[in-house]
């Protein structure tokens, strides 16, 4: 196995690539953090793959950063993570493991 970054992504409303799985591996999410600068609370889904099979979908408070515990551990059988935002002022890190 091998670990990963996932760097800094600014989450659009329109499906944002959050990281690109090296062909032929799986990944294995060990954490993402999610972070919201806006002053209105933010819904954002992330999906495995290009927006049909759900991971996650977690509403951030104003301001503030939210790491959840329910991706940990989660497996990804598609290409690419991928996020969506309700506005604007959302992105996300975090670091997964490629096998």
């Amino acid at each position: 196995m091998v670990l990963k970054n996932i760097p800094t992504v600014d989450i659009g409303t329109g499906l944002t690539l959050v990281y690109s799985i090296t062909p032929g591996r799986t990944a294995i999410i060990k954490q993402l953090t999610f972070t919201n600068t806006s002053a209105s609370p933010l819904t954002v889904s992330v999906y495995d793959g290009s927006g049909i099979t759900s991971i996650l979908k977690v509403t951030i408070p104003a301001t503030s950063t939210l790491v959840p515990a329910e991706v940990i551990n989660r497996r990804c059988t598609k290409d690419m993570i991928t996020a969506v935002a309700d506005g604007v002022g959302a992105s996300v890190d975090g670091y997964l493991e490629e096998e």
